[in-house]
């Protein structure tokens, strides 16, 4: 094989190297097809080179032999065209580093002022120090007591119904909470706005972190539906208050609360208020289980031998659904429980070992205690795959092992407990989440 055609198979071979690294930086759709037009050719080319190497009985390997070479006029265009192309290769490869070099440079400009963009805004949060602490002296005093949180509850729900001249009618006996209301509502307004330019630069970690501080948190479907839109983010309500909630007194057996927020609707876009049915209370706290099916899930994803501690649903309710319906002050008075491994009643089937979970099913024993079964599904649980019969209730888990550790126990459309279970990985069933809460840390609004 003569060197030149060799050094012309060389140039190949890079050209495609090459083209195959201009796509790699994911060019526009244009010169995306340039490069792949080079790519063919350059393979091309090295059919058509090899293909002339092997037929050409001339052995060029000095100045004089290329000379002789070069007396066919057929061989003198297959050399101008090899210089045309390591010409092309030159500049292919010039324009390569030059828009590497671009990039590289555009980078670090946007590096930089991101950095100048979070350093401004970053020392407006550091201005608002004395407004966050004003802000927390005054929640401490208007929680200072039961009495004076109901009172400051009426005020801000009447407030929020009024105009500025309507406070006049208020008793002198409110004028505290009004001032006090209207002086939360004014710093809160400010740490918005910084929190706000956090979100325009893209930095929504430090927009989270900056709200926690007051005790509030970033909603963030209105973020993403905000991001989606070219509206003003001022209109878009991004931050929400910890739910302020009446007195625990009032949480009784079988009322329905509003706790935690969970998709409802067909679509899954909205999360709306989760509705709990409250089954037990003793030793200041309550035992929730959810009013509705929220989900379809499998009770594992791989078919086999499983137990609640190890299956898949477990995992799922105290990581992703833990972390997607409770905002950080819900978090913090779920209770971690010692869910108890319980054998099936009537089939005595292992249940493996206690769990220590903050969300959990109930078990068989536990839907004979408290009387519960029939159960209908959201709209959302519906499209998630949750099959409903003629009465509008579906299926739903529980945590106890069915007649073997293959299948898991489970409440049908009638309400009845199915002990001998269903497959664990059957995608129809749906999810009816229970949880305990701590009344000593929390207020919770109730619906007898």
């Amino acid at each position: 094989m003569d060197k030149i055609v060799l050094g012309f198979l060389f140039l190949d071979i890079m050209g495609i190297v090459l083209g195959w690294l201009a796509l790699r930086e994911k060019p526009n759709k244009d010169i995306k097809v340039y490069f792949i037009g080079w790519l063919l050719l350059s393979m091309f080319n090295i059919l058509m080179r090899v293909s002339v190497c092997f037929n050409s009985e001339v052995e060029y390997g000095s100045f004089s032999e290329l000379l002789e070479f070069l007396n066919d006029s057929d061989n003198t265009l297959y050399f101008f065209w090899g210089i045309g192309y390591i010409l092309i290769n030159c500049v292919l490869i010039a324009q390569f580093l030059v828009n590497r070099f671009q990039k590289k440079m555009e980078f670090l400009r946007e590096k930089k002022e991101y950095k100048e963009k979070n350093e401004a805004v970053y020392k407006e949060e550091k201005q608002l120090d004395n407004k966050i602490e004003r802000y927390r002296i005054i929640q401490n005093s208007i929680s200072c007591n039961e009495e004076e949180m109901r009172t400051y509850i009426l005020v801000c729900g009447f407030l929020d119904q009024i105009d500025k001249s309507g406070t006049k009618s208020l008793g002198t006996e409110l004028h505290k909470y009004v001032d006090l209301y209207k002086e939360k509502k004014q710093i809160q307004k400010d740490i918005e706005k910084v929190a706000l330019k956090y979100i325009k630069i893209d930095n929504v970690q430090a927009a989270e972190n900056l709200m926690k501080r007051i005790g509030m948190v970033l909603n963030h479907n209105e973020l993403l539906l905000e991001k989606e839109s070219d509206d003003d983010l001022a209109k878009v309500q991004l931050f929400s208050e910890p739910a302020i909630l009446p007195s625990k007194d009032e949480i009784r057996i079988r009322n329905v609360i509003k706790f935690g927020i969970y998709p409802q609707d067909e679509n899954g876009k909205e999360k709306t208020p989760i509705e709990w049915v409250v089954l037990d209370k003793k030793n200041e706290k309550a035992l929730l289980i959810s009013r509705y099916t929220l989900d379809c899930k499998k009770y594992n994803e791989k078919h086999g031998a499983i137990t609640w501690e190890n299956c898949s649903l477990r995992k799922w309710l105290n990581e992703s659904f833990f972390n997607n319906a409770f905002r950080q002050n819900e978090q913090d008075i779920i209770k971690q429980t010692t869910v108890t491994a319980e054998k099936n009643p009537g089939y005595g089937t292992n249940p493996g070992n206690d769990t220590n979970d903050k969300i959990f099913l109930l078990s068989i024993q536990d839907a004979y205690k408290y009387s519960i079964g029939k159960c209908k599904p959201t709209a959302y649980a519906t499209s998630c795959g949750a099959s409903s019969a003629g009465n509008g209730n579906c299926w739903w888990w529980l945590r106890s092992p069915g007649s073997s550790t293959n299948d898991a126990a489970c409440v049908d459309y009638f309400g009845y407990v199915i002990s001998h279970g269903d497959d664990i990985d059957r995608d129809y069933i749906a999810v009816r989440p229970a949880l305990w809460i701590d009344l000593e840390s929390c207020f919770i609004n109730s619906k007898a």
